[in-house]
């Protein structure tokens, strides 16, 4: 009830790439959660070591996000600097 209008307020706030992001992280964690209940349920794990699952499934996630939002932010920069120089290569040849 909540989520279709709190997402399309965000949505118009973010990256739409940031936002896909942060939404299968978020995906990724209930997967995680089901996983390890569904081990439990299945008595093939005990409930310590089925919860690992999970927390295995953050920590990995976790990561991804890191790897992303540090390439995302210097990666934004570094391509308006060769937008700007390829531009300005175009501007000279030109003339």
């Amino acid at each position: 009830m909540l989520g279709i209008p709190l997402g399309s307020y965000v949505i118009r706030r973010l990256d739409p790439e940031i936002f896909r992001r942060i939404c299968m992280s978020f995906d990724a964690w209930v997967v995680g959660f089901g996983l390890s209940r569904v081990l439990i349920e299945l008595a093939l794990m005990q409930s310590p070591w089925a919860y690992g699952v999970m927390a295995a499934t953050i920590l990995i996630d976790l990561y991804l996000l890191y790897t992303f939002f540090t390439a995302h932010n210097g990666g934004s920069g570094r391509s308006q600097r060769q937008a700007g120089r390829a531009e300005r290569e175009v501007r000279a040849s030109s003339s």
